[in-house]
């Protein structure tokens, strides 16, 4: 199954990978251990549910690289603070990382993975508060760094 697992992360828009390769690996190879000790049955249902699960989230990714408008404005203003569009960028991406948190704590709420939603409430938790740093930053000037 890792063969299909990795055919089908590399499928996923490259700053995707980038940003959630080794998270969603780590999942995997967890959960795959976790079923070893249960049985066929709970092989196959997991085996089911992360590829079906896979399957989703590209689709989602790719309609929502597609039709992302951008983020970063082009205006006088803007042009004086060339780091403001960096810190922006960042911004989107720890959004991003706080949705993918709150989709798997759910997903592991919902499979009474209580273990799995602990972990992924307090990754959610530190990404909000690098989005509250980054945010407050956003403002500043480049001596301020």
């Amino acid at each position: 199954m890792k063969q299909i697992y990795d055919f089908l992360l590399w499928l996923y828009p490259a700053e995707y990978r980038q940003m959630f390769l080794q998270e969603i690996q780590i999942v995997l190879e967890t959960g795959a251990e976790d079923c070893r000790n249960h049985g066929a049955i709970a092989r196959a249902v997991f085996a089911k549910r992360e590829t079906l699960g896979l399957l989703i989230g590209l689709g989602r990714e790719w309609i929502a690289k597609l039709t992302r408008l951008s983020v970063y404005c082009r205006d006088p203003v803007a042009a004086q603070f060339p780091f403001a569009e960096e810190r922006a960028r960042q911004i989107v991406e720890c959004e991003k990382k706080v949705a993918f948190f709150i989709g798997r704590v759910e997903h592991a709420i919902a499979n009474h993975d209580f273990e799995g939603a602990r972990f992924y409430t307090s990754e959610e938790r530190r990404e909000r508060e690098r989005l509250q740093l980054l945010r407050a930053r956003l403002g500043s000037s480049p001596n301020d760094e």
